[in-house]
């Protein structure tokens, strides 16, 4: 593994990286950005486990829930600090997505969301920090991933975050929404044609296909943050002492102005 320098180098916004893996996290192919990034040749990356470029600051917990969500064959997202073949380190938002053939399509962006990716570096130091006294302790590195795991889930539940997978589901779309605000978009070229008219084409309508898509996931998101919101107070209402079963029963239906209200309570 590289010597970590501290060294520093980001990734651009328009910056679109990509690897595939086998079953095992194989690196079988990757592009030209991933290339430049990582600092590795081509052949160097082909055949070689993704986790050459893993961080040593990276909890193993981290890659834990990846695993064990790809396995169930969901899609996972996460944010990462790499470590490039020179030693220098770069940040991402990668989304890993299940293949038909069993391997793995890693995309990774830059991370533009500040916040959430500062509450992720929190977390991952916290796990790591966890994992490092399970080692020092006598666990081996599994049993000290499972330990960093714990942690991660302890760390969300403090955040009011229920899995990662609300933590991941929150991410994703405002990091998507995001890029695009900050991004230079399409290539508009009106003069274009043959091949590269038909890909700007194709590009763009897929483009407004995925923008309607985003504004219904915004709509989701929000309708859910006001269902939770809402649910909160609902508990705390319900906790009232006066709202028991026994002052339930005992309202009076025969009031035509009481019994909408009983109904409601009832429910």
């Amino acid at each position: 593994m590289p010597q970590v320098t501290g060294a520093v180098h980001e990734v651009g916004v328009d910056q679109l990286f990509f690897s595939t893996t086998d079953a095992r996290g194989v690196i079988r192919h990757s592009n030209n950005v991933f290339i430049e990034l990582s600092r590795y040749r081509r052949d160097e990356l082909s055949g070689a486990p993704h986790n050459i470029i893993r961080h040593p600051e990276m909890p193993g917990g981290a890659f834990k829930a990846m695993w064990d969500t790809l396995k169930a064959g969901s899609p996972f997202a996460a944010y990462v600090r790499n470590l490039a073949a020179d030693g220098s380190e770069y940040d991402v938002f990668a989304t890993v997505t299940p293949l038909s053939d069993g391997g793995y399509l890693s995309v990774r962006t830059r991370p533009v969301c500040s916040d959430l990716f500062d509450t992720a570096c929190a977390i991952y130091r916290d796990a790591r920090a966890t994992e490092d006294q399970a080692i020092d302790g006598g666990a081996n590195r599994r049993a000290a991933a499972e330990e960093g795991l714990g942690r991660i889930a302890e760390m969300l539940a403090g955040a009011g975050l229920s899995s990662y997978e609300e933590f991941q589901n929150t991410a994703l779309p405002a990091e998507v929404a995001r890029r695009e605000e900050l991004s230079d978009g399409i290539p508009v070229r009106p003069d274009a044609a043959g091949d590269l008219r038909v890909m700007l084409d194709s590009v763009t309508r897929i483009a407004a296909g995925l923008d309607s898509w985003m504004s219904g996931q915004q709509q989701l998101a929000e309708l859910s943050a006001s269902l939770k919101a809402a649910g909160k107070g609902l508990t705390r209402t319900l906790e009232d002492p006066r709202l028991s079963v026994e002052h339930i029963a005992a309202l009076d239906r025969s009031d035509p102005r009481v019994k909408p209200l009983a109904d409601l309570l009832d429910l």
